[in-house]
Order: structure tokens, then C-alpha cells, then sequence
């Protein structure tokens, strides 16, 4: 089915939707009510068949290499989403591959063996034990009542530190805007569930409001409205920063669910009709919980005492494709080609697979179990969310009820990614520009010092850090699918890569750390 075609199929689906009788409820307003959850091992977004990604086009300086193979690499990542899946199947409902949970340590023996499979003979695996409870929701409900049946909001999902619902929580349903001040203004809040809107611009990342003044006026619960196509469940901060025992349950709705929220809210407002209230259910528990990293050194053949740390987190929410299974599976590519005798760089390489830092901080466990390595340390180099394609908003149609908001469509590129680099040495500098000029990686060149993400973890180490990050519309949901990213993605960031590690293995000390810069 080409492009056009299927555009036209979910077109007409969403006319059938809306036409009278169609999956509509008189007594909850005329309104279409809420389908359910999106599949969350199939894309959100429109992704033609017709035109696929942008093929390889290497310039002639930059070699192909064999371990690097796009195809190779989506089966590697494949694999890592193995893991994710295996989770589900589970039943777990905080699922994917979750650092703390018992099947984490599962994805980290088998980035060891990758590790040893490669010819690398010192692989170890490193227990990392963290301080601080793993907090795990383990079961929940969000129904909506007002003057039709109830409405279960199924992709309704709990946010980290969210505390356990004595009983049933039931409690009138008050919309706050973002949760500014000015849109606090004059509501009644106090006792009620406090519903939130957020745009994801591009992603949940870069979309975090300060909810500290909504909490303040003690809702009974906030429900985040995530407005994105589907009805996808995520997961992101909402209330982490308030004390513990005076944390309140907080969720994320997905797009098709918050839509018809905020439509029965309107109609309220309307007709004058009585207020909508929510019963919430929600039981979690904190254990103490432990993870490990995935370590291997690969000697170099001339100047071995000084080291390059490869660095890529294992864990993430949902099948977690982008964030990060691409990053590791790149990661895994790169330690198999070094790994050939003839590739075998100059200096000491070291893979780190970590247990990540969305629970437990694998980056800054390796840091503190391994001060040997840190003090011969040069260059670190972090891989993560590295080959997703990327989404533009649609323009050609107005946004529709059955999708949630305007759908998203693949484009044949993977995202505009943000380079970070700690510090802004002219040899780090143009060594990344040369390298998406050669690999026709796509990048956004007016560099950054912000490091986020797992290079937090090795934010004390105080040598250049340096990366490729974007946070998408589907960071943190279960959208973040296999389909999203493509081995032509995967080919050109693992030629990227190769290249910086290369070329910063040929540079000279001086000039990797800037002395005399």
C-alpha cells in the first residue's frame, strides 16, 4: 500500500468514527468515546512503504566497514527488544527493561557475551547495588464517572513516586491549563484530581513544567494530558521533586484518552452539567533492588596505558527502541569491528554497557568501582538515541477525534540530533563536523556543552565527554518501537561513531584535552 493510500484508509476510519452511532455515548455528551491503547509493538506515526529511509551514500572517504552493516545491527537491536518484549509477556506493568527488575540482569550478561563472542577477552560483568528503593508500580486503574457508564482510561500511568492509593480515591476533576500560575488562578483545587495539559515540543524531555505551585495546592491527584497521537501510555518526572510524604499520585494519559477528557470537561463547562469526578486505584511497592554493568577492555596495541570509554545504557521503558536499544546496538558493532586485529586501535577501548540512570546509575557505579580506568581516561564518548527516524506534525489534514491530535509522519531521514561536547576543543569540533559530512549523519552543528543523560554519570570524571542525543515526540512512551528505527539509521550512526573513536585515537593527547587551546 503506497502512501497516499494508506493516509486515505486512516482517513476514512476516522470519518467512519465520527459519523452518528459510531462508537459515540448520547449520555457522556454526544462524544466518541476512548478506544483503548495503542499497540505498543506497532508505530503511532504514518510510515510510508512506498519510500523507504534515505539509503547509505557514504562519501568515498569514509569506508564501509563489514561489522558495521545496517542489517546487522537492527538484528542485534532485534535482540535488545527481545528483552522488552519478554517483559510484557510477563505481565509486568512497568515494563521493558528495567534496571533493578531481575530480568534486566538477563540484557546485561548477554552484552557480555556479545562482548566476548567479539574477541575481547577482559569482559566482566559488575554488579551495581543502589542506596535508594526501585519504586514499582504493580497494579492501577483511572475510570472516569459523570453521566454515562463509567470510562476506563486504559493508558492512564502511574509517574515515578507515586505513592499507593488506600482503597479507591474518588474526587471531582478540575482543568488547570499547563499548571501555571495563571491558570491556577481562581480554581477550586484543593481535594480535587487536577488535569494538566502538555505538548510534547519535540518530546517529554524538553516539555517538563514545574508542577511544585499545582502540588502546592494539595490536588487530591494530577493527571498530565501528553497531547500525541494514538493513545499511547509514557512515563517522565512529574512530582520527584516534592517530599516524599507529601507526594500525590500523578499519571500521564495518552492522546486519545486526554482528548475526550478535556472534551467532557468543555462539555461540562457548556451545558452547565455536574462536574466529572475520577476513582483512581493504585498499588506500588519499593524494593531493594540491583543491576549490573557490562564491562570490556580492549587493550591498545601502541599506546595502551591511555583509554577511550565507549559508553552506552542498557535499560529503558517500554520496548524502548530508541532510547536506547539503538545506542547499544551500535555499541555491540563497534567492540566486534575494533575488535579484528586489523582494526585494533592505538588505544585502550573500553565498552561500557550500563545499567543506565532512568532507576539506577550504571554510568557513576563504573566511575566509582573502577578508578584505574577513570585516571587513564582521555575522551568519553556516550551513545544514545543515535538512529530513530525522524517525525514531522501533519499539516495536510486538520487534527482528528480518533487519532487524539494531529498524527505524526515518518520522514526518510532519522531526527536532527543535538551534538554535546563538554569541552569545545577545536579538535573535537571538527572531527564531528567531518564525520556527518562523510556519513551523512544528521546533525545540528552549533554544538552544545550540555551533557544529559548517561554522561551524567561521569560528570566528576573531568575529561571531554562528547555525544549525540535528541529526546523525540516518542521519548518515554510506548511508541518507541522496533519499526522506528531503520538499519540505514543504525549504518550511518555506526560509521559516525567509528569514525570519531578513530580519529580521536590518532590524535594527540594535547589536542583531545585541549591543552594549550
Amino acid at each position: 500500500m503506497t502512501t497516499s493510500l494508506r493516509q486515505l484508509a486512516v482517513c476514512c476510519v476516522l470519518m467512519l468514527f465520527w459519523l452518528p452511532g459510531q462508537a459515540q455515548d448520547a449520555q457522556w455528551f454526544g462524544l466518541p468515546l476512548p478506544y483503548g491503547l495503542s499497540d505498543p509493538h506497532q508505530p503511532t506515526l504514518i510510515i510510508g512503504d512506498d519510500v523507504g529511509p534515505q539509503p547509505i551514500n557514504f562519501d568515498p572517504a569514509m569506508p564501509r566497514r563489514e561489522k558495521l552493516q545496517g542489517e546487522q545491527i537492527h538484528t542485534i537491536l532485534e535482540r535488545i527488544v527481545g528483552f522488552s518484549r519478554q517483559s510484557y509477556q510477563a505481565g509486568d506493568r512497568m515494563w521493558g527493561r528495567i534496571a533493578g527488575y531481575p530480568g534486566f540482569l538477563e540484557v546485561i550478561q548477554w552484552a557480555a557475551d556479545e562482548f566476548s563472542d567479539a574477541g575481547i577477552e577482559q569482559v566482566s560483568v559488575d554488579p551495581v547495588d543502589d542506596s535508594q528503593p526501585l519504586w514499582i508500580p504493580l497494579d492501577w486503574s483511572v475510570r472516569l464517572r459523570g453521566p454515562g457508564p463509567d470510562i476506563a482510561l486504559e493508558s492512564a500511568f502511574p509517574q515515578r513516586g507515586s505513592p499507593t492509593v488506600a482503597g479507591t480515591l474518588e474526587a471531582p476533576v478540575v482543568f488547570v491549563g499547563s499548571g501555571a500560575a495563571a491558570d491556577l488562578a481562581g480554581r477550586e483545587i484543593a481535594g480535587h484530581i487536577a488535569v494538566v495539559h502538555n505538548k510534547p515540543d519535540p518530546g517529554l524531555y524538553h516539555s517538563r513544567n514545574s508542577l511544585d505551585e499545582l502540588v502546592a495546592r494539595r490536588p487530591a491527584a494530577i493527571m498530565v494530558v501528553v497531547e500525541l497521537p494514538g493513545n499511547m501510555q509514557s512515563i517522565d518526572a512529574c512530582v520527584r521533586s516534592v517530599p516524599e510524604p507529601q507526594r500525590i499520585p500523578c499519571f500521564f494519559l495518552g492522546g486519545a484518552d486526554g482528548q475526550f477528557l478535556e472534551a467532557a470537561l468543555n462539555a461540562v463547562a457548556r451545558d452547565g452539567a455536574d462536574p466529572l469526578s475520577m476513582a483512581i486505584q493504585l498499588t506500588t511497592e519499593s524494593i531493594q533492588s540491583s543491576a549490573a554493568n557490562a564491562v570490556a577492555i580492549l587493550p591498545g596495541s601502541k599506546v595502551p596505558g591511555e583509554i577511550i570509554v565507549v559508553n552506552a545504557h542498557a535499560d529503558g521503558y517500554f520496548e524502548a527502541a530508541s532510547d536506547n536499544g539503538d545506542g547499544l546496538a551500535v555499541l555491540v558493532a563497534l567492540a566486534r569491528h575494533f575488535a579484528q586485529p586489523e582494526f585494533r586501535p592505538r588505544r585502550t577501548l573500553v565498552f561500557v554497557a550500563a545499567s543506565g540512570h532512568h532507576t539506577i546509575n550504571g554510568a557513576r557505579a563504573f566511575v566509582e568501582q573502577h578508578p584505574d580506568l577513570i585516571e587513564r581516561t582521555l575522551f568519553i564518548l556516550n551513545l544514545e538515541h543515535i538512529a530513530q527516524m525522524n517525525m514531522q506534525t501533519s499539516v495536510s489534514r486538520p487534527a482528528t477525534g480518533r487519532a487524539g491530535y494531529r498524527e505524526l509522519i515518518a520522514d526518510r531521514v532519522e531526527f536532527p540530533q543535538a551534538v554535546g561536547i563538554t569541552v569545545h576543543t577545536p579538535l573535537l569540533m571538527q572531527i564531528f563536523r567531518d564525520a556527518a559530512r562523510l556519513s551523512g549523519k544528521n546533525i545540528n552543528t552549533a554544538f552544545d556543552d550540555f551533557a544529559p543523560g548517561d554522561l551524567g554519570g561521569y560528570r566528576n570524571v573531568g575529561v571531554p565527554m562528547a555525544q549525540l542525543i535528541y529526546a523525540s515526540p516518542l521519548y518515554h512512551t510506548s511508541g518507541d518501537v522496533l519499526a522506528t528505527v531503520t538499519a540505514p539509521g543504525l549504518e550511518r550512526a555506526a560509521h559516525f561513531f567509528e569514525y570519531v573513536i578513530r580519529k580521536v585515537d590518532e590524535s594527540s593527547r594535547q589536542d583531545i584535552l585541549g591543552i594549550g587551546n
